[in-house]
């Protein structure tokens, strides 16, 4: 299956990346050196950010008899041309300062241009190192495809010629701090939630907190989703006549309501108290005061009352009622 979705992919990334008969100058591509194959080799499939990416490009003759002599300049970039596009199609920008495109072919380094020619017999292959993130600058983890060619006669006056290679996707995951540093985060976040959520308080402080702040995730987490919808009439009844696919729907019909109504945006709020059902501790009443930003039916300030019921060392909250305070 995964082989079958980056054979996709590349389809789709090939139809974005232009591979157009001209150079950036202007100049037409030539059908000479018909014998030379180009391929990229990356070191690995995953690479880090802030870390090397080394990438082999070579040059292959791929004819039974003949001697194929051609130019390569040691400003890399002249000879080999890559581009790099990530999972929307956006190109990662060139590091100006290895890859500067647009500086002149005259300089005071006129060693830099000074091509030197190289020989490949039948079977051979020419193959340079190239680091991936001295040429480009990564700044998003995510999947990218690479896609080059390599002109072999880049100085010369008549028409270079376009030796195409192959596309490689290639995952950059984050650097090894930044890593640890969101393990370290997620690992205070969920302890954090889990002392929140052993009573009934801190429950519903950790609901409205998300709820204040657009974490929805954490919002309906410890919410009864399908209790709670039965309280309101206009998805009730379809939601008590649907099959089981089609309450799925409606929920989250039902949660995209919750996220954009005039009394998702919380000013502030603060639990008043608990009240236990007597003779059982796993279920309670909470009542909390909310302060809205924007007023809904022309009052800004409630008192909610929720119903919650203690299940695997969590409480959740399965319903609730709502009165208009002072």
């Amino acid at each position: 299956m995964k082989r079958i979705i980056i054979v996709l992919l590349s389809i789709v990334y090939a139809s974005v990346i232009p591979t157009s008969a001209f150079l950036p100058d202007g100049r037409p591509m030539s059908d000479e050196y018909s014998g030379l194959e180009s391929q990229i080799v990356l070191a690995r499939e995953t690479f880090r950010l802030g870390e090397p990416m080394m990438m082999q490009f070579r040059v292959m003759n791929t004819t039974a008899n003949n001697a194929i002599t051609f130019d390569i300049v040691p400003d890399l970039h002249r000879s080999i041309i890559l581009s790099i596009i990530d999972s929307h199609s956006n190109p990662v920008a060139l590091n100006p300062a290895v890859t500067d495109a647009d500086r002149p072919m005259t300089t005071d380094r006129p060693d830099l241009f000074e091509s030197r020619s190289v020989t490949l017999y039948p079977g051979e292959t020419y193959s340079v190192s190239i680091n991936l993130a001295e040429w480009f600058i990564f700044e998003n983890e995510g999947q990218y495809l690479i896609n080059g060619y390599c002109i072999p006669n880049a100085l010369q006056n008549h028409e270079p010629k376009k030796i195409s290679a192959n596309r490689i996707l290639f995952q950059v995951k984050p650097g090894r701090i930044m890593e640890k540093q969101r393990a370290y985060a997620a690992q205070k976040k969920s302890a954090y939630e889990q002392e929140m959520v052993a009573s009934p308080q801190g429950t519903i402080r950790f609901i409205l907190d998300a709820k204040q702040h657009g974490r929805w995730a954490d919002y309906f987490r410890y919410q009864d989703m399908p209790q709670i919808i039965m309280q309101f009439s206009e998805y009730a009844s379809n939601y008590a006549a649907a099959s089981p696919q089609k309450r799925l729907q409606i929920l989250e019909e039902f949660k995209q309501f919750e996220q954009i109504r005039v009394e998702s945006r919380i000013k502030e709020s603060e639990v008043l108290d608990v009240v236990f059902t007597p003779g059982n501790n796993d279920r309670c009443r909470v009542s909390a005061f909310i302060h809205y930003d924007r007023a809904a039916r022309g009052f800004k300030k409630y008192i909610y009352n929720y119903s919650m019921y203690r299940k695997d060392n969590t409480w959740r909250v399965d319903g609730y009622t709502v009165t208009v305070s002072k």
